[in-house]
């Protein structure tokens, strides 16, 4: 009788306590192997620490593991969220689960903190046995902020699974759900800016922003930075990351919250179907439709343009160019072709398409602004020239010399108007050899703008009798006011030295060694620029500005007898100014104020345009100079 009383007196254990207990037990093994793996690297770590030459910072060692701490984490993760919802993709075993007494964000709360707390716990004692190896001295707190971080990434993809899991009815559209969520954003820009590229080949593609919305590829990004700098610390980095991982967790939960919404209003019997609603499907279809479509149109212009004229593409789009509106148009077919055929495929016949329809147009129609936008501002960008009104600076690759007046600015642009405007036609031959030419500005609102152009050149490395670029290139090279620009930016230097810094780089003569020198490079003394301002004054007034320009070109071969793409060095006349006896060897005058960006000026030494500058660097320096 009294054991009786004292039976009815215990309370019963909880359902939801139970589900946990259960599901921890079915998926412990990923746990106890998540443990085993981080032991295997922590205890041989902390092992050496310990030992007779220990590391110098426990905690860089502990840094280098921050690329496995991330990507393990996502993928272990995925695996043990979706072992504990496993049952979900069971009609049989979700019927037994709907049995269960328990409401069922109980149920949800109980299976999912099942799959992400043996990771967390897995993490905690590896931690454990990393600082009792080290009798918790003072290099075992290194292994907080480890652990700490370690956990927010379980979190935060241990959420974004949860999400996922109850997007889908199946574990494949679970894990592509997945790989979207981390991946999409990073994939569709390469693809993008791979478009973008060929349309505008002239443009170089400034840094993007951020990009937050992968969050596997954005913490790989903060990781390898934060550890690559970690010896010595960047505090920006460090509370980048830390604020990525903050972040990113929050996230995290807040997927696990809309997880547990979308669970409570779940049909359990759509179990094995491809997603859990007709919403859900198109949308993850047409995601990966466009992305397709913007993979597709890029292999398709690069074959084209690449069997078209046997060379690489990009080299192709830079000679000849590309039509902006084919690369607006594939896209935007093959995101339909491909969604079409994915209906298809999950509706088990092109019947199904018939009810599709608006999904369709609603995927075009998102296809083609995608496409518009991407082409259309790669096509703005390659047609535009600055306003001489808005820039602050312009450089000419062909001429090292500093435009910073209007009427110089004016130049650089009507100079960047006739290269724009000189493509070759696809008529002629394709060129052995390019020259390429590069024009920046820097704007007074701060950005900087670049554009790099390619004029052909014969098997002599001159370029063609009719070239217009080639002649604009040579005509502003040879105009009077080149060379009042360099003489202007010569005397701006030479005349302050208290904010100017005159440096020489040159190959070090050796005339008996058999290998490349090694190059040297020292600064000219304050005291000597007057001397040296005299000795370039000379040669600008007897060669102009063929001091500032790199006769010794540097042109690239676009194929070999063999068809192989390669780079090739030439000595030739690719501005048609020669000179007698270039040296590996050149003067690189700069001036900055505490307000502005370094300005520079590079005088190329020679015998044919330098003379007095090389014998007056001779008499004073000794220096001996290398013969190109």
């Amino acid at each position: 009788m009294a054991s009786c009383e004292m039976q009815e007196g215990r309370r019963a254990p909880s359902p939801a306590l139970g589900l946990f207990l259960d599901t921890c037990q079915r998926c412990l093994y990923l746990g106890v192997g998540y443990l085993i793996v981080w032991l295997f690297w922590l205890v041989p770590l902390a092992l050496r620490i310990a030992g007779p030459t220990p590391p110098a910072d426990p905690a860089y060692e502990l840094a280098q593991s921050g690329m496995a701490v991330v990507v393990l984490s996502a993928v272990v993760s995925f695996a043990a969220v979706g072992c504990v919802f496993s049952w979900m993709y069971d009609r049989r075993a979700v019927q037994l689960y709907g049995m269960i007494p328990l409401r069922r964000r109980s149920i949800f709360l109980a299976t999912v903190l099942a799959g992400v707390i043996p990771l967390l716990v897995a993490v905690g004692i590896a931690g454990l046995v990393f600082a009792a190896a080290l009798g918790f001295g003072r290099d075992a707190a290194a292994i907080l902020p480890w652990m700490a971080g370690h956990a927010l990434v379980i979190v935060t993809f241990g959420g974004i699974d949860a999400l996922c899991v109850q997007l889908a009815g199946r574990p494949v559209f679970a894990l592509l759900c997945y790989l979207l969520v981390n991946f999409y954003a990073f994939a569709a820009r390469q693809f993008a800016e791979a478009l973008y590229s060929l349309v505008a080949p002239s443009v170089s593609l400034a840094s993007v922003a951020e990009l937050w919305a992968s969050p596997l590829i954005r913490l790989v990004q903060l990781v390898s930075s934060w550890a690559t700098a970690f010896p010595f610390p960047v505090s920006n980095l460090e509370a980048a990351l830390t604020q990525a991982l903050v972040i990113y967790a929050i996230v995290g939960l807040a997927c696990a919250v809309l997880a547990m919404l979308a669970f409570s209003r779940r049909n359990l019997e759509r179990a094995g179907d491809a997603y859990v609603s007709a919403t859900v499907r198109t949308v993850v279809n047409a995601l990966v439709s466009i992305l397709i479509g913007l993979a597709a149109a890029e292999l398709v212009l690069s074959w084209l343009l690449s069997n078209r004229y046997g060379i690489p593409a990009r080299m192709a789009a830079v000679l000849y160019g590309v039509s902006p509106q084919l690369a607006c148009v594939l896209p935007v077919v093959f995101s339909a072709l491909a969604f079409a055929i994915l209906e298809a495929i999950m509706g088990h016949g092109v019947k199904a398409l018939r009810k599709r329809v608006p999904a369709l147009a609603a995927t075009t129609g998102v296809a083609l602004v995608a496409s518009i936008a991407c082409v259309g501002s790669a096509a703005d960008a390659a047609a535009y020239v600055p306003n001489p009104v808005d820039v602050q600076r312009a450089a000419v690759s062909c001429v090292s010399v500093p435009f910073e007046d209007e009427k110089g600015v004016e130049r650089v642009t009507q100079l960047h108007s006739t290269l724009m405007g000189s493509p070759c036609s696809g008529d002629e031959p394709v060129p052995s050899n390019i020259y390429s030419e590069m024009i920046s500005y820097q704007m007074k609102d701060g950005t900087s703008i670049s554009r790099q152009y390619a004029i052909p050149l014969n098997s002599d490395g001159e370029p063609s009798a009719g070239s217009k670029a080639a002649q604009a290139l040579m005509d502003f090279a040879r105009d009077p006011a080149t060379e009042e620009a360099l003489r202007s930016q010569v005397d701006a230097v030479l005349l302050d030295a208290g904010l100017s810094s005159v440096t020489i780089a040159y190959e070090e003569y050796a005339p008996d060694s058999q290998e490349d020198a090694p190059w040297r490079s020292e600064e000219i003394l304050p005291a000597d620029y007057a001397a040296l301002r005299n000795a370039l004054n000379q040669d600008i007034d007897e060669h102009g500005a063929a001091c500032a320009m790199l006769l010794y070109q540097l042109t690239t071969s676009l194929y070999d007898s063999a068809g192989t793409y390669q780079y090739s060095t030439t000595t030739s006349n690719s501005l048609g100014a020669t000179v007698d006896t270039p040296y590996l060897a050149s003067v690189s005058l700069s001036s900055a104020t505490p307000d502005e960006d370094s300005v520079g000026t590079t005088i190329y030494l020679s015998e044919g345009a330098t003379p007095h500058t090389v014998a007056w660097l001779r008499s004073r320096y000794g220096y001996e100079f290398v013969a190109r």
